[in-house]
């Protein structure tokens, strides 16, 4: 490789490192498009970032469920605080009626004795 490079020097000819790796390597399938002859992609780098997108995705869809969970509890909470609030209204005529009906009634067992 050192003699093509030099050879394209002393030739005066424009030095593309790329053709002459390519005339000495040869044309694999291992190397990165446009990046050339540098280094190769770690398998287990690539790997890794595949497992820590995927935790990333999974994580996020938690979250969502989380917030969704969270959302359908305050509305059940206030859902309930509603039904709570309408049967004390209920329970408290029903018991104010009941507790007219029982003073009424004393009153007519007075008048009848």
């Amino acid at each position: 490789m050192q003699q093509k490079f030099k050879k394209a020097i002393d030739e005066n000819q424009d030095v593309d490192v790329d053709k002459i790796c390519d005339e000495v390597l040869g044309t694999r399938s291992g190397y990165i498009k446009g990046l050339g002859y540098g280094p190769k992609p770690n398998a287990s780098r690539c790997g890794h970032a595949k497992i820590i997108k995927d935790l990333e995705e999974e994580k996020n869809m938690w979250k969502k469920k989380y917030e969704v969970e969270v959302l359908e509890n305050k509305t059940n909470r206030a859902q309930l605080t509603k039904h709570e609030k309408m049967l004390r209204q209920i329970l408290g005529a029903k018991y104010d009626e009941h507790e007219e009906n029982s003073k009424s009634g004393d009153k007519q067992g007075d008048h009848q004795v």
